[in-house]
């Protein structure tokens, strides 16, 4: 993680600054790599889970194959619009 990396080296370099240029004691090389383990790991994207109920009814004559139609439909805008997010989150730096 490429954010991640810049973050912490922007923090870490301004408790050097706060120390008169010096690096903190405090922060040895075990401590440091284990909080930016630590931020690296929980900065990554995570699984999200989408789930809908949908309920159709239809009472006229051929109400059956004007609810498959329906969703059809409503499958092929699901579909189109998880493209767009993906493409979308992407092409973010």
């Amino acid at each position: 993680m490429q954010i991640a990396g810049t973050l912490l080296h922007t923090c870490f370099y301004g408790m050097q600054e706060v120390n008169g240029g010096e690096p903190l004691s405090v922060l040895t090389d075990n401590v440091r790599t284990a909080i930016m383990k630590n931020i690296t790991r929980r900065m990554t994207p995570q699984p999200l889970k989408i789930r809908a109920d949908i309920d159709m009814t239809c009472f006229a004559y051929d109400g059956v194959l004007h609810i498959q139609v329906s969703y059809l439909v409503l499958l092929a805008w699901v579909v189109l619009l998880f493209q767009l997010l993906s493409c979308l989150l992407r092409s973010q730096p």
